[in-house]
């Protein structure tokens, strides 16, 4: 029954009537309401939805056909504006200034924690350091800039040449047993 008063007061809207667009308003206003509770939580992003597909629904009323179905028309109506709505929404949510972190200058805090971190990774290297042979730390000292990149008075060596690095005595003990446990806060 209602599908077909439905019809008969889409066709008088259609034709101008504006009491039919107030039928069809109030007839499906609050079923939309409940259905655009499926996508989003806010209210007003619904009531806004809601509001756009009636207000453009009456600007188009001379070009609009009769749907076989103004019920589901509607709903679709909604709910691609919703889905409008929600990835503009979330498209400026991520361009938010506010969101965006941007410092010249460090915090006391970040400086505070960048300090300890690269103490407590020389307190390490000093730790590990300390475990070598003798005759690992000769080679260490004598060949302090054999693998950095950067270092200086270092030469590229021609593609076709080789180098063989030397290779020297392991400690007596695995590296699980002579590598000290690293605990923070000592």
């Amino acid at each position: 029954m209602q599908v077909d008063e439905s019809k008969i007061k889409w066709r008088q809207f259609v034709s101008g009537d504006n009491e039919s667009y107030s039928w069809i308003y109030t007839t499906y206003v609050q079923i939309l309401y409940r259905y655009g509770l499926r996508f989003t939580s806010d209210p007003e992003i619904i009531k806004d939805c809601i509001q756009e597909v009636f207000t453009s629904l009456y600007k188009n009323r001379n070009s609009l056909i009769t749907p076989d179905n103004i019920k589901v028309y509607l709903f679709v109506s909604v709910k691609n504006c919703l889905i409008r709505t929600l990835y503009k929404e979330s498209f400026y949510d991520r361009e938010l200034p506010e969101n965006i972190q941007f410092s010249l200058e460090s915090t006391v805090e970040e400086d505070f924690i960048n300090n300890e971190q690269y103490a407590n990774q020389q307190k390490m290297i000093n730790e590990i350091l300390a475990l070598l042979t003798p005759r690992q730390k000769n080679f260490r000292k004598r060949n302090k800039n054999i693998l950095r990149s950067d270092a200086p008075g270092r030469q590229e060596l021609p593609a076709f040449q080789t180098t063989r690095i030397p290779s020297f005595p392991l400690p007596s003990c695995s590296f699980r047993q002579c590598t000290p446990v690293f605990r923070p806060g000592r």
